[in-house]
């Protein structure tokens, strides 16, 4: 049976961990057929009750709580777990605040399986899908993954995807240095270059029930376009 580590970056989700304890609960049990799951939940640096809830709620010995001082991003955050994960043969990235069911890493597993390096969640593929997102999130993610799929020429419909499932020899050994939500897309790149499979998994994108997104707008689109720059100039 193949282990799986399954990084689940926190900040400031107070509001949203009792949806992702119950959600979890199902996934766990579903999961736990094929594959040996281990969580490792990384708070960013909270300022609420977030740390103290997930070591209430994920006391199970394959559950590990994991905390940045300081709030260091999305991308920070998944380099912390991706670092405590490398050891399992599987490795998959879920949100917390469940915007996508976490039962969706099932079916992108079975994929990885069949043959994929990696599979990401595809709200913008033909046959996926938005419900009740903002517009303004919508047309920044959907606008970039756009102008990614046109410089890159590759055939992929969603590049700012978080939820991943993966072969874990398939990340790049030196992982991309951004902290950002960016650090996805960029490792997204480093993967398709290196010649791997990535395959999408469509799926319906929804709103978060609980709290707010932790994007940082205005940064985030000057760091994209600072890439979509170098793409262009072929310094990546």
């Amino acid at each position: 049976m193949l282990s799986i580590g399954i990084v689940i970056p926190c900040f400031n989700e107070e509001e949203s961990l009792p949806q992702l304890r119950d959600k979890l609960k199902e996934f766990d049990s579903a999961i736990k057929e094929k594959y040996l799951p281990f969580y490792y939940f990384v708070d960013d640096g909270s300022t609420d009750q977030t740390f103290k809830i997930l070591k209430n709620f994920f006391q199970e010995q394959n559950q590990f709580i994991l905390k940045h001082e300081v709030n260091s991003n999305l991308g920070a955050a998944l380099k912390t777990g991706i670092t405590s994960a490398r050891k399992h043969e599987r490795l998959c990235f879920l949100d917390s605040d469940c915007t996508y069911d976490p039962m969706i890493i099932l079916p992108m597993l079975e994929q990885v399986e069949a043959g994929a390096d990696v599979v990401v969640v595809s709200p913008y593929h033909p046959n996926g899908g938005v419900e009740g997102v903002p517009k303004w999130r919508l047309s920044l993610s959907l606008g970039l993954s756009r102008i990614y799929r046109l410089v890159l020429r590759a055939d992929i419909y969603t590049f700012t995807a978080m939820v991943w499932a993966a072969r874990t020899d398939a990340l790049p050994a030196t992982l991309s240095e951004k902290n950002d939500f960016t650090f996805l897309t960029e490792s997204l790149f480093a993967i398709l270059r290196s010649g791997k499979k990535v395959e999408e998994r469509p799926t319906i994108l929804s709103q978060r029930k609980f709290g707010q997104s932790k994007m940082r707008v205005l940064s985030t689109i000057k760091s994209h376009l600072g890439i979509i720059r170098k793409i262009i100039l072929g310094q990546i």
